[in-house]
């Protein structure tokens, strides 16, 4: 089996250091030997090149560690000797004044001629076509293609590649879509392209028919300006495939701020197609949504259907996420105005409530605007529960009693609970335990206890007096409950 690009790395490297420290520390041993030998001319000239050229040896290897070579400065030391060499005044009749004085010349125009090369880009160019080869002719491919993304072989393309993509654009044709995969695993994230060759990767991105090339190549794509190529892009956030969407977000959106008014029509269109309600909130990992992103999404939200189901998911995960990072009072103040205000969407005002109630920053000032009537019962209940775990409350209970009657089994069940654990009235519930399966008979039996219940009128003593017949269901009528 051939070696593997990650075992030959490291030989090249050494030999690489191996080659800088001869010729930057040349100089200093020719201009020794010659003063050690007193073929050098004067003895104390000679030494003191030494010196000087040793010291500006060690100082430019300690600066340019591993790339000493390719920067111009690599003649200097070879300057120094010359200089030196002229002040020593050698015999350049004798052989050592005619190889020292050609050393000190023939180095610094051959380091300028392979400097000059590498600047060209060939060396580049010639290693990405054979790395480019050697991975068409690859045989031993992992069954897993996201795994081809991975190899070491695909590390070093794309390190040839970093001026020139020109190597690897052959490969995007390749029957096996292992090869494909690698190729465009080799373009992740490139910001350099020629005319022509984002639209090689696009047509992979919009119509090759795997999945995990589709996903490539759109990541391949995520680093390109042009704003009619993104839009042209963003076609892909609707792919059938859901991990080719998320790889579309992702490209898409880490930059977020600068890029948002290009793709948003198209986002809109996303999160509003009934087919992708299952992908849950809109998520980039590098970067965040910016201001004009979470305006759309807020607006998004107070829409029906998919739209602004997903908008709200997407909205709660950008603030569970910021909450977590940094809760600040700024932020915390606006989600406690986005909870309270009537503008946002129930949902929305219900998520971020549980999110602030998970993070202590619920004040009894927003507790007591929430346990209002005008507000959906699921935040009531959740006020109600907040204040009744700190202690005894009439107005929670008042509360409490009217989100009961509502004709709803889901709420009078989630309030027999909280009656249950905080008024310790038992309602047939299991003492720390979820409610029963909406659809249950002991379901249909804690809604009537709860519903008699809330049909009670307190005395003044605090203690439940009769029922009121008027708001107590017949059994008949316990039917609007389910």
């Amino acid at each position: 089996m051939s070696m593997t690009v990650a075992q030959l790395a490291d030989p090249r490297s050494i030999a690489s250091k191996v080659l800088a420290a001869i010729v930057m520390l040349g100089p200093a041993a020719v201009l020794g030997l010659g003063a050690f030998t007193g073929r050098g001319g004067e003895p104390l000239w000679s030494w003191m090149g030494t010196g000087v050229s040793v010291l500006t040896a060690l100082v430019l290897l300690r600066f340019f560690t591993g790339r000493s070579l390719h920067s111009p400065l690599a003649c200097v030391p070879c300057l120094i000797g010359a200089i030196f060499l002229w002040l020593a005044r050698p015999d350049t009749n004798e052989p050592f004044g005619k190889f020292a004085l050609g050393l000190f010349v023939l180095v610094p125009v051959c380091l300028f001629a392979g400097q000059a090369l590498i600047a060209t880009g060939a060396p580049a160019l010639r290693r990405g076509r054979q790395l480019a080869e050697a991975l068409q002719k690859k045989t031993d491919w992992p069954a897993d293609l996201h795994a081809c993304r991975l190899l070491p072989e695909v590390a070093a393309l794309r390190e040839a590649l970093r001026e020139e993509a020109a190597p690897v654009l052959s490969l995007l044709d390749d029957p096996k879509p292992q090869v494909r995969v690698a190729a465009l695993a080799a373009l992740e994230h490139r910001k350099s392209w020629r005319i022509g060759q984002p639209d090689a990767v696009l047509k992979l991105a919009v119509a090759d028919p795997e999945p995990e090339v589709r996903a490539a190549a759109v990541t391949a794509l995520g680093s390109v300006k042009q704003r009619l190529f993104l839009e042209e892009l963003a076609g892909c956030l609707r792919d059938t495939s859901s991990p080719v969407r998320k790889a579309a977000a992702e490209a898409l959106l880490w930059d977020c701020e600068r890029r948002w008014i290009w793709v948003r029509h198209a986002i809109h269109d996303a999160l509003a197609d009934p087919r992708f309600l299952g992908d849950g909130p809109l998520t980039i990992t590098s970067g965040e949504f910016g201001s004009q992103a979470v305006s759309d999404f807020a607006a998004w939200a107070t829409e029906s259907g998919p739209l602004g189901v997903r908008a709200t998911q997407t909205l709660a995960l950008h603030y569970r996420q910021r909450l977590a990072e940094n809760p600040d009072e700024k932020l915390v103040g606006q989600l406690k105005d986005l909870v309270v205000g009537t503008r946002s969407s129930a949902i929305l005002r219900i998520e971020l409530a549980h999110l602030l109630q998970k993070h202590n920053r619920l004040t009894p000032e927003v507790l007591d605007r929430l346990m209002d009537s005008t507000n959906p019962a699921p935040l009531r209940l959740l006020a109600v529960e907040s204040f009744l775990q700190i202690g005894p409350n009439e107005a929670a209970v008042e509360a409490l009693r009217q989100v009961a009657r509502q004709p709803n089994r889901e709420l009078a069940l989630h309030a027999a609970v909280i009656v249950q654990k905080y008024l310790h009235v038992d309602l047939g519930l299991a003492l720390g335990q979820p409610a029963p399966a909406i659809h249950t008979r002991q379901a249909a039996e804690v809604t009537r206890r709860i519903i008699q219940w809330s049909a009670e009128t307190p005395e003044e003593n605090g203690e439940a007096g009769q029922p009121r017949s008027d708001l107590i269901p017949q059994k008949a009528g316990l039917q609007d409950w389910d």
